[in-house]
């Protein structure tokens, strides 16, 4: 593979890897908002530290270490859905956002 072919592999993974850490950023500054309104306390720690965990992890991708952003965010992903449904019980449906994220 010639230099140019694979720096152009490298910048494409490099996007989506920054590109999906800044939408799991999002969605978790969201789930904040909506546990803040809703006040379920043990869900607004969860997500402050979600928030700061994928804060740390543009720090990751932008050293290009992708390898230990993708089992760090599938980590933590897991473990969000699964205290989520502990604390928020079956009917909250995080359970079927892991599922989901499996297909």
């Amino acid at each position: 593979m010639d230099k140019s072919k694979k720096m152009s592999k490298d910048i494409v993974v490099h996007k989506i890897c920054f590109f999906s850490c800044l939408a799991f950023l999002a969605a978790h500054i969201i789930y904040l908002t909506f546990f803040l309104i809703v006040q379920v306390k043990p869900m607004i720690y969860m997500n402050i530290a979600s928030v700061t965990f994928y804060t740390l992890l543009l720090f990751v991708v932008m050293k290009r270490i992708y390898f230990v952003y993708v089992y760090a965010a599938a980590f933590e992903i897991s473990a969000f859905m699964t205290l989520g449904t502990m604390i928020c019980g079956i009917d909250s449906g995080f359970h079927l956002c892991l599922i989901a994220l499996t297909i």
